[in-house]
């Protein structure tokens, strides 16, 4: 009798905390591909830069580049990888500290009061890279990650293995 290795069950695989599985969706939906296809980004991507003076045609790279690196360092940490982790603080902290003081200023330029959505902008420009820093950096919180990359590895591979003898 054999047992197939799908139904087997890991006791040392940690569960994902609700933690990582909110932060890290919310910054590749809203810090990732939100902001890269809706924004000045997407029209400069395209070729569009008609309508931008030269010296901000650059700044609209970087923050294409640091959107499509949150999209990545989002899976990776979503997936355990400890180098996924710390990338992704970096980034998230770059992007939204970067993006809150350019568009108010190092905190000289404050919402007018009946102005929700600039509030809400805001505070998440401000507040969301200090919660994911203190959250990510939490001792329960790390030990979810992995310190190897042979694990993502061999979680791919029997992935691999499972998915050609289910099309045999």
């Amino acid at each position: 009798m054999s047992i197939s290795k799908t139904y087997v069950e890991d006791k040392t695989k940690k569960r994902r905390p609700f933690g990582v599985w909110a932060l890290t969706l919310y910054a590749l939906l809203y810090g990732g591909i939100y902001h890269l296809i809706s924004t000045d980004t997407w029209n400069v991507l395209q070729g569009n830069t008609s309508m931008y003076r030269k010296d901000e045609v650059p700044i609209f790279y970087v923050y294409a580049f640091l959107n499509i690196s949150i999209i990545i360092v989002s899976m990776l940490t979503w997936g355990g990888m400890e180098i996924g982790r710390k990338s992704f603080l970096v980034f998230i902290a770059l992007y939204f500290l970067g993006d809150g003081i350019d568009a108010f200023g190092w905190g000289t330029w404050i919402p007018d009061s009946d102005d929700v959505s600039g509030w809400i902008w805001y505070i998440t420009d401000f507040v969301f890279p200090v919660v994911c820093i203190w959250y990510f950096n939490k001792p329960s919180t790390k030990e979810f990650f992995m310190k190897e990359w042979s694990f993502l590895l061999e979680r791919t591979s029997s992935a691999l293995f499972d998915v050609r003898l289910s099309l045999r």
